[in-house]
């Protein structure tokens, strides 16, 4: 883990009202961050203008931060993230030189580059019309790109696009978090502290980072129930972390999990 996305995941917790860089160099010791590195990065996220000292000490995510912040937050939506599927319709994207940023909204948000500047998602995202266009904007996409609706794709497209998303390795990976999970928090409270913090932040991160980066498949091309479990799951470790993480942080954050 960078000391920017640590600062930037644990920012993320607070929403605005925000952490001391006190806090921030207390919890960086038990990822064997530096004060120093600590001082050094928070004051180049506040170039960038990722984060703000809003008083004296004080930090948290810039308002340009909020889209992608709101993003990661709908893991917590589940399976209202999507709506019913018209079989066989998808959503296109198409850009001859995305941005790098491009490029991770759109595999963050689901699609797959079929062809060269070419990214279909199936249609079944809750957004639609304007507010889809509107979201995306939002998260980076410039207005460059061409976007489609309900986009028809012949036999073989199809097929090549849905293996693309390796379903069977996904619902795998749905599985073995939910195990990590269930074992994690048998043990949690039986462990020091700092260690029980450092585990929860990390283990849930990786849970959130899978669930909120999710393409949330029809249940047409995708069986929801093993996504649902581990939705479920993490939310009830959500809150244990909180738990564990709010008496030693005097306060309790909005979610202890990190995205990375």
């Amino acid at each position: 883990m960078k000391p920017g996305n640590f600062i930037l995941d644990l920012l993320r917790t607070y929403g605005q009202k925000g952490t001391s860089a006190q806090n921030l160099m207390s919890s960086s010791r038990m990822f064997n961050f530096s004060e120093n590195l600590i001082r050094v990065t928070l004051s180049r996220l506040a170039a960038r203008g990722l984060i703000e000292n809003f008083e004296r000490g004080h930090y948290r995510l810039a308002e340009l931060s909020d889209p992608i912040t709101e993003f990661i937050e709908e893991w917590r939506l589940g399976e209202s993230r999507r709506r019913p599927w018209e079989q066989g319709s998808f959503l296109m994207v198409q850009s001859a030189q995305p941005t790098d940023k491009e490029r991770w909204l759109l595999t963050s948000t689901g699609f797959r580059q079929l062809r060269a500047g070419l990214w279909l998602r199936p249609d079944n995202l809750r957004r639609t019309g304007p507010l889809l266009i509107g979201w995306l904007n939002e998260l980076g996409l410039s207005d460059e790109p061409i976007v489609g609706e309900r986009l028809m794709l012949q036999k073989k497209d199809y097929h090549s696009l849905v293996d693309d998303y390796r379903i069977n390795k996904l619902d795998q990976l749905y599985l073995d978090f939910v195990s990590r999970l269930e074992s994690s928090t048998d043990n949690l409270q039986k462990k020091p502290t700092d260690l029980a913090m450092i585990e929860s932040f990390t283990l849930g991160g990786e849970a959130l980072h899978l669930l909120a980066k999710d393409p949330y498949l029809p249940a047409e091309l995708q069986d929801p129930r093993n996504r649902e479990r581990l939705w479920q799951t993490m939310l009830r470790y959500d809150e244990l972390g909180r738990s564990i993480w709010s008496p030693a942080q005097g306060s309790m954050p909005t979610s202890i999990t990190s995205f990375g």
